[in-house]
């Protein structure tokens, strides 16, 4: 690993094997706090609780690392917005010799209930261009991927717009317990595997 990343340790102990998250979102304040970036805020809200700060390492992405539950895990966040997320991921592989399997993906998903997490080894990219971009730069769909519900929009709402959009005042009250209930189903995933996250948190 680059020894210009700073890391921080969740628990203090030594930390064992690694893998990669990886939040999914467009780049730019007007786009904060929209419903399509809730995968950078799952790896903000961890930033700051584990005193961390994203290094802009290319032009491509921005990368710290940490230890989760003596884990050594790389937080990722794309800059090249969602639709050629696939190309940071796979200057991110070449970085630091990550293999598919290492990855876990983190994004929004429009067919999801609003807050329903939906964590699975593999997968179709279910009409989400991050994920589609990401599957056509690594050649698979061997990659985990934790879902979360953004909801659906209204008949009468385009869908770009909708995603595009900030929360609701009353979603914002939400994305707190949301984002806990993401980095809780993430810490199983570090420490058992991705079936026990998944078994615990998926659907609720």
């Amino acid at each position: 690993m680059s020894p210009s990343i700073a890391s921080a340790s969740s628990d203090g102990e030594t930390a064992s094997s690694t893998c990669a998250f990886i939040g999914l979102g467009n780049p730019g304040e007007i786009y904060d706090r929209t419903r399509h970036n809730i995968g950078f805020l799952v790896i903000d809200t961890w930033m700051k609780r584990l005193q961390l700060e994203l290094v802009p390492l290319c032009r491509e992405f921005q990368a710290a690392v940490g230890n989760v539950r003596q884990h050594t895990v790389i937080f990722i966040k794309p800059m090249t917005f969602m639709n050629r997320s696939g190309s940071a991921v796979l200057e991110a592989c070449r970085r630091y010799d990550l293999t598919p399997e290492d990855l876990i993906v983190i994004c929004d998903d429009v067919n999801l209930p609003f807050g329903t997490l939906r964590l699975r080894g593999q997968g179709s990219d279910g009409g989400n261009n991050g994920l589609g971009s990401i599957i056509n730069s690594l050649g698979t769909v061997n990659f985990a991927r934790q879902r979360i519900g953004v909801g659906s929009p209204e008949a009468d709402v385009n869908l770009v717009d909708y995603v595009l959009a900030p929360f609701t005042e009353e979603e914002k009250e939400a994305v707190p317990t949301i984002i806990d209930r993401a980095h809780e189903q993430l810490n199983i995933f570090v420490e058992e595997d991705w079936m026990m996250a998944a078994s615990r948190y998926n659907g609720q």
